[in-house]
């Protein structure tokens, strides 16, 4: 009976080491890691989780930080040995980012492709309009699928880049070129989507209107344009330019403004004509109304100044608030 007693201990002490092992990933790939890299002179920090974050997933996830005093050699020695690691390791999903200065890009198996890669990315961290490359792609299939750009508020300078870094990469990317996004460190720019004429539209949709109207602001991808302009009262003339325009444009261009924001696949007409039909003291009192497709939210300054709107904004007629939900509320300081 003490036997099995003792039997029973054993396993159970067995079972739950083992899972303390799973949990801690000291198995696999990831613990072949730890022991190469953890400690090399050539990487500044080193962290690692098991594949998808998931402590019973074999593979590995490792963000791998470059030394700042690395020369292009050094570098091109630790790319070389984190390649052989995923190729040594093609059984399990192995993915290494790794970053220096302003680049991250993932390494893979192929060495001529991480080089490339590296090359490239270099050469996009090189124009001074950008702050930061970011550089994604599949290890398995050794192709940049994507590339995330961080730039100065530099209207001109992000549409080129935009423009420019897909270019730079498409020897390494798919078919369909590599996805780009591009975002100044405010919100004045955010560009989004895989190469194509999208791009050429919101820039030619931003170069005609700013010839005549301060713009503060310009989204774009594959559905739609949106600009922000400075001043709500330039939004009428701008509307205008648009329409003018020869030939049209093949997007839709939505406008923006301190007071109208907008937020997903909002237009801001609905909530302009409501504006209009409000009088002036009460107008005044807004101060900004943030719209989405469905939704219209009024900021007030004062808690006086809600009871106020809400009574003028149900007074409206229903065709004028174009189905949108309102609410109003006081604006946080």
């Amino acid at each position: 009976m003490g036997q099995r007693r003792r039997r029973r201990r054993r396993v159970g002490l067995a079972a739950i080491v083992a899972a303390a092992l799973a949990l801690t990933g000291c198995t696999g790939a990831r613990s072949d890691f730890a022991q190469q890299f953890r400690g090399d002179p050539a990487i500044a920090e080193l962290e690692l989780t098991t594949g998808d974050n998931m402590p019973f997933t074999d593979g590995v996830r490792a963000t791998v930080t470059l030394s700042n005093d690395l020369d292009h050699p050094e570098t091109a020695d630790l790319l070389t040995r984190l390649g052989a690691f995923i190729r040594d390791h093609d059984d399990e999903p192995v993915r290494v980012t790794v970053h220096s200065g302003k680049i991250a890009m993932p390494v893979f198996g192929d060495d001529a492709v991480t080089a490339g890669t590296l090359s490239a990315a270099s050469d996009i961290a090189a124009d001074p309009v950008s702050t930061q490359v970011s550089l994604y792609g599949d290890s398995q299939d050794t192709r940049v699928t994507s590339v995330s750009l961080v730039v100065q508020p530099d209207f001109a300078g992000a549409f080129a880049l935009a423009r420019s870094a897909p270019e730079r990469l498409a020897e390494l990317a798919g078919p369909g070129g590599a996805y780009v996004s591009v975002r100044d460190a405010g919100s004045a720019i955010r560009l989004e989507g895989p190469p194509g004429q999208w791009l050429d539209d919101t820039e030619s949709a931003w170069a005609l209107v700013s010839a005549s109207f301060p713009v503060s602001g310009v989204r774009g991808d594959e559905d739609e344009v949106s600009l922000i302009l400075a001043n709500e009262s330039d939004v009428p003339g701008a509307q205008a330019v648009v329409h003018a325009a020869t030939p049209p444009s093949t997007m839709p261009i939505r406008f923006g403004s301190p007071l109208v924001q907008l937020g997903l696949n909002g237009t801001g007409d609905e909530v302009r004509a409501m504006l209009a039909q409000l009088d002036a003291p009460t107008r005044a009192s807004i101060r900004l109304v943030w719209t989405t497709d469905t939704r219209a939210v009024f900021r007030v300054a004062k808690e006086a100044d809600v009871a106020t709107l809400e009574n003028a904004l149900a007074l409206l007629p229903d065709d004028t608030r174009g189905g949108l939900s309102v609410e109003v509320e006081v604006e946080k300081s």
